[in-house]
């Protein structure tokens, strides 16, 4: 028992040192503060930070096969390795860190496509952000147990948010339509959204144009934004 011990240590340190090493490099690699105004070197700037990106994606992809072939190696152990590892799984389900399957509803959101007589009102036609999380808030309380948004799983360092006049959802832009997937009781999940007055309604009301549809089946991907490397002010009670 005591040998398995220490082989359950040693591989959950190495499953949380390869995690830690996805948000270090990815955290590493954003830069606050842009270093010109000039627009060709802007251009020049956001080019080279996409092929970044593209190759941090490919090294995440890389990462989480090596995690995924360790991982089936601990499942083969019995005892203390399984259970182990049965934990390991479900707290990845709860973060978003591995793709998952099942039934639930589809919500599809759109900017209206009138044109607003003045420039000024345009907004009151197009999908902002805090509609998104409006959504994905109901869907959560309804028991969603997965949920992405045109293709970006949330997780909890997911952040959805208006840049400029792009919604980003894990840092990634993303455009209209919006399609919202979320794993559930697709009857529940419904339900929870067709609340008279809701969030639905009121999208509606606005002239946006909203559907949802209930499926057998959803597949959702990992995350894969950013993740933090550590823990700087929250502290367990008691010490650590």
């Amino acid at each position: 028992m005591k040998k398995q011990l220490v082989i359950s240590l040693s591989v959950v340190s190495l499953v949380l040192g390869i995690l830690l090493a996805l948000g270090v490099r990815t955290q590493l690699t954003y830069t606050p503060v842009l270093p010109t105004t000039n627009p060709r070197e802007l251009s020049t700037l956001f080019k080279d930070l996409q092929e970044t990106n593209k190759k941090l994606r490919e090294e995440i992809k890389v990462l989480r096969n090596q995690l995924t072939d360790y991982e089936q190696k601990l499942a083969s152990g019995k005892g203390a390795i399984q259970a182990l590892n049965e934990q390991l799984q479900s707290l990845k389900i709860l973060s978003g860190l591995t793709a998952v399957m099942g039934p639930g509803v589809v919500v599809t959101v759109a900017d209206s496509g009138y044109k607003a007589p003045i420039p000024e009102l345009q907004n009151l036609y197009i999908v902002h952000d805090d509609d998104l999380l409006h959504i994905v808030n109901e869907l959560k309380g309804a028991g969603a147990e997965a949920i992405a948004i045109n293709g970006q799983r949330l997780s909890f360092f997911s952040v959805i948010r208006c840049v400029g006049n792009v919604i980003q959802v894990n840092e990634t832009p993303i455009a209209s339509p919006y399609k919202i997937e979320a794993i559930g009781d697709p009857e529940v999940l419904e339900s929870g959204l067709k609340i008279p007055g809701g969030i639905l309604d009121a999208l509606t009301n606005a002239g946006l144009k909203v559907s949802i549809k209930k499926v057998e089946q959803i597949v959702l991907p990992p995350y894969t934004g950013a993740s933090k490397s550590s823990m700087r002010f929250a502290q367990p009670v008691g010490g650590p």
